[in-house]
């Protein structure tokens, strides 16, 4: 059993998430865990593994709100990888991204085959635990 970096309480309570009322504890645990889980990966455990200054943890649990809202969204919409194509189509309306303007990177390939939001990586490369290609 993976330790939530945040706890359902400050996920209900201080968070911008958009909770959905029927979301049971029990099931938002479950989701915390996971996302836990997956945050933790992308930083090759390093979040788990040690003392984290207090701007780590805040950034840490930002990046927490965040990727539960994405997986909240992705429950909803039935698509984690949505927001990072480059078209989309609502009704009569369709755009799409000019002709190599995709977000078409290998970060962006991993990121959306494991379901975690962009910004999220962004805040965890700001606490110095992800890995920045050098």
């Amino acid at each position: 059993m993976t330790i939530p970096f945040l706890s359902v309480e400050e996920l209900r309570s201080g968070s911008a998430a958009k909770i959905p009322e029927d979301k049971t504890d029990e099931q938002l645990t479950a989701m915390l865990e996971l996302a836990s889980r997956m945050l933790d990966s992308i930083c090759f455990c390093r979040i788990s593994a040690r003392e984290l200054t207090e701007r780590q943890t805040e950034l840490i649990k930002a990046a927490m709100v965040l990727q539960i809202t994405h997986m909240l969204e992705a429950e909803i919409y039935g698509d984690s990888g949505s927001a990072m194509r480059g078209s989309w189509s609502l009704g009569d309306v369709s755009m799409s991204a000019p002709a190599g303007k995709a977000d078409n990177t290998p970060l962006a390939n991993y990121l959306e085959q494991r379901g975690i939001a962009r910004n999220v990586y962004s805040l965890l490369l700001d606490t110095g635990l992800g890995w920045r290609g050098v």
